[in-house]
């Protein structure tokens, strides 16, 4: 796990001490069926190879509890600026890009309803030191991302999903 994950994780646990956070990397969940309220992917979705990510989802979908929570955020978009730059370039960019659509359709395939679906990040984030030395203008900048027609340039999408009983 990389510093800003750790990061991440530690001001999580600090913040939340009610809640129990789990970080694993396995396809198999060490929790028994319905054992969550929500279960946060973040940015995780698009990494995962496409031979594995019927598995993740299933297991995902095992452990969340009726009326769940799934939150996905930082899924790239497929029409993101960066994205289609970047591959322009022949540099790396996400094993998987998503359309708005894609999204739903995928999370009903694991009996998720969408329930919010959200345009993210229209500002750069990297380098870092600029993004955070810039973080008050990009944080307003990012506002646009999710006001027609910026949004149809944002990067990422913010997603929730309930789990449906059945």
């Amino acid at each position: 796990m990389g510093y800003e994950q750790k990061l991440l994780w530690q001001t999580l646990t600090d913040r939340c001490p009610n809640i129990h956070f789990q970080h694993y990397y396995n396809n198999r969940i060490p929790y028994t069926d319905s054992s969550f309220n929500a279960v946060a992917a973040y940015g995780v979705i698009e990494h995962i190879p496409a031979g594995e990510i019927e598995q993740v989802m299933s297991e995902i979908m095992r452990v969340t509890k009726t009326d769940g929570h799934l939150f996905i955020s930082y899924l790239p978009r497929k029409l993101a600026l960066l994205e289609i730059l970047l591959t322009f370039m022949g540099r790396w960019h996400h094993q998987r890009r998503w359309s708005d659509s894609e999204i739903t359709r995928f999370l009903t395939r694991f009996n998720f309803q969408t329930i919010l679906r959200k345009r993210i990040i229209f500002a750069p984030q990297f380098p870092s030191q600029t993004a955070n030395r810039n973080k008050p203008l990009f944080d307003r900048i990012d506002l646009l991302a999710d006001i027609w027609p910026f949004s149809l340039l944002a990067r990422d999408l913010l997603v929730v999903g309930k789990k449906r009983s059945g």
